[in-house]
């Protein structure tokens, strides 16, 4: 009978659902089998409940005419009603799905607002997911003026966008590419006054980009420094400003940036060694700042043409190519701004070999003429790797080779450098560890990645499939590629990125989330993991242990400078006076080491693998799994607090974030 059972299963797990026919002399099989069909049929019909609470944070705020939609994908969910309370509930949506939350008023009682996040990724004994709150507030509408500083003369072409969205924990995304989400600017000609509709009692963003023109080039700059400059990909360069710094502000005033930029028609011929010219080919001039410009073939003149836009530099770029049965060799020119204009570029000498050429041409020139040679290349030319960008915002990598290539199965990897892995003895019957024994690794390891090839497959683009983690380090690895003129492999020099380390989602801080903790593995006096990974309980031991400030890991994202002044303490009940002044962050440079927490079992063994410094993990903290840092109070030690006796550190603060924003105060904080 086990045997006749665990085959049958066996088939489940292939196919699903069974049929099996009910007989008497088969009634116990037939029983189980069934019974498995049960549940799996309960398991198919199983669908996510999403639930959450309104709040409207501003005085007398209501939630009258409140309307909860969930949009994935083409698919739009309805919320129930929203109760007296805030409360409302979305039946049936698909487990782990990127979702957008809209919150609307239909009667203006607050504005919108837009959640994205990630519904759960299965389904377990719960299947009822709560989101938690979302805070709303009534819109106030802002007036404000944009002033040229240096004329006083009103400035107008500006769009001021008002963000009215979040994006929750770790679903891909940034302030700045949500312009649809949010609130847009109306400008009065007669009072030169824009007017945006922002939160009254809750903090958000607002954008607005200084590039009048639209020719990605900053016309003006502002005069605050609350500003913040970010980039954007549905804009130009653009700048961050919260409405609580907008809402004290009436005038705007900008400086006008001078226009470095100089414009030029470039006019390229393409010749090969029999000085033929070569038509029906892709080139491509790029300035000192990225922006590319096509060329655009010119059958009168037999020349690839462009109007182009630099300051310094423009590259001319022709990628490798094929025609007429024959290969040929990528090349380049340049002009570079001196005292005249130089142009650098190649020609054919006597022995039709490239030569090198560089002349000066007047400084005022509106249009270029110049010749490039292309060289033709045989078949068992080897591949070089002609220029490659830095890693972008978004993490992607781009190469540029001589010619042609083609990707391997495994040509492309991104690595991601020292992952830790922790492994606790109770998580897998089939791994070396025992029960009550965890084992912490530092190895690189894979992710996925997206690879393409452009221009004539002469340049390699490569970007993360999913978000990487955050605050950690990662580098692109690019093995063996085919030459395809040659049909041979080729591991091409210096073509790897650089090790790049990963920015956090989130920048934003709150003072009151600091907490001081003694590393006891104790919290309030008792265990804060009460058994290890054996079931072995922990026997509560409030000991000693030194005050740690806990930190966030990305202080240098965050702060331009933090400063703390310890100035009194009590332990065990007892107050003492103590100054003593800690400088965190200066100039943008943090005075503090990235460590890891893990919260284990004091009983638990732990095991590092050999190369792992054990002195980056703290192993009794009572904050959750993951990367922090943190600076020690003094040298003095300190039980927990407990409601029968205080242990706490008071100290004062002073902190600039890299917004602007500055901040100081007293904060006292318990150990913990």
């Amino acid at each position: 009978m086990k045997l006749q059972l665990s085959l049958i299963a066996s088939a489940l797990l292939l196919s699903g659902c069974l049929e099996v026919e009910d007989n008497k002399s088969n009634q116990e099989l037939t029983n189980a089998v069934n019974a498995q069909n049960e549940i799996l049929k309960q398991k198919l019909q199983q669908q996510l409940t999403l639930s959450g609470v309104l709040e409207n944070v501003s005085s007398g705020g209501l939630l009258s005419g409140a309307k909860v939609e969930l949009v994935v994908g083409d698919k739009t969910y309805t919320a129930s009603d929203v109760s007296a309370d805030g409360s409302f509930t979305i039946v049936d949506v698909p487990f782990g799905s990127d979702y957008l939350l809209k919150v609307n008023s239909s009667d203006g009682s607050f504005l919108n607002l837009f959640v994205y996040g990630t519904s759960r990724g299965e389904a377990s004994t719960s299947v009822t997911e709560n989101i938690g709150t979302i805070y709303l507030s009534k819109g106030v509408d802002k007036k404000i003026k944009v002033e040229d500083l240096a004329t006083k003369e009103g400035i107008e072409g500006l769009t001021f966008y008002s963000y009215t969205h979040i994006v929750k924990d770790s679903r891909e995304g940034a302030v700045s590419t949500h312009l649809e989400d949010g609130y847009k600017s109306t400008y009065d000609a007669q009072t030169k006054t824009y007017t945006i509709k922002v939160p009254q009692d809750r903090a958000n963003t607002i954008l607005v980009s200084f590039d009048i023109d639209d020719d990605k080039v900053d016309d003006f700059s502002p005069e605050s420094n609350r500003f913040r400059r970010v980039l954007n990909p549905n804009m130009s360069h653009s700048y961050l400003i919260s409405n609580t710094n907008l809402l004290e502000q009436d005038t705007i005033l900008l400086n006008k940036v001078e226009d470095t930029y100089h414009k030029l028609k470039l006019r390229v011929s393409l010749i090969d060694k029999n000085v033929k010219d070569l038509l029906g080919v892709s080139v491509t001039a790029v300035n000192e700042d990225g922006n590319s410009f096509d060329l655009v073939f010119d059958e009168s003149t037999n020349q690839y043409v462009a109007d182009v836009t630099y300051e310094r530099e423009i590259r001319i770029l022709v990628p490798s190519f094929s025609k007429d049965d024959m290969s040929y060799a990528s090349n380049s020119a340049r002009v570079s701004r001196g005292d005249n204009l130089q142009v650098t570029t190649d020609g054919f000498n006597n022995y039709q070999n490239l030569s090198y050429h560089s002349y000066n041409v007047d400084l005022d020139a509106a249009e270029i003429d110049l010749v490039l040679a292309i060289e033709e290349i045989s078949f068992q030319s080897s591949i070089e790797m002609i220029t490659a960008s830095r890693v972008a915002s978004d993490y992607s990598y781009r190469v540029f080779y001589s010619h042609p290539i083609g990707l391997l199965e495994d040509s492309v990897s991104l690595v991601h450098k020292d992952k830790i892995s922790v492994i606790k003895g109770n998580a897998s019957d089939s791994d070396l560890w025992l029960d009550g024994q965890t084992f912490i690794s530092e190895e690189d390891v894979n992710v996925d990645v997206e690879v393409s090839l452009s221009l004539n497959n002469t340049k390699l683009f490569m970007k993360p499939k999913s978000v990487l983690e955050a605050g950690s380090n990662y580098q692109y690895v690019i093995d063996d590629v085919k030459d395809l003129a040659s049909d041979i492999n080729a591991d091409v020099d210096n073509d790897n990125s650089s090790v790049f380390k990963t920015k956090y989602t989130s920048t934003t801080f709150d003072i009151n989330s600091l907490v001081i903790d003694n590393n006891n593995y104790m919290n309030k006096g008792l265990p804060i993991v009460t058994q290890n990974t054996a079931g072995q309980n922990v026997v509560a031991n409030n000991s000693w242990g030194n005050a740690n400030l806990v930190l966030p890991a990305n202080l240098e994202e965050i702060f331009e400078n933090f400063t703390i002044e310890q100035v009194s303490y009590t332990k065990n009940g007892a107050p003492h006076i103590d100054f003593e002044r800690k400088e965190i962050v200066r100039n943008g440079s943090a005075n503090a080491r990235t460590f890891y927490a893990l919260q284990l079992a004091m009983n638990e063994s732990v095991t590092f693998r050999r190369g792992v410094s054990s002195s980056r993990y703290f192993r009794g903290m009572a904050i959750e799994d993951r990367k922090f840092s943190y600076v020690q109070l003094g040298y003095n030690s300190f039980l927990d607090h407990t409601d029968t006796s205080e242990n706490s550190v008071t100290f004062n603060y002073s902190y600039e974030l890299k917004s602007g924003e500055i901040k100081t105060g007293t904060l006292k904080r318990f150990v913990q």
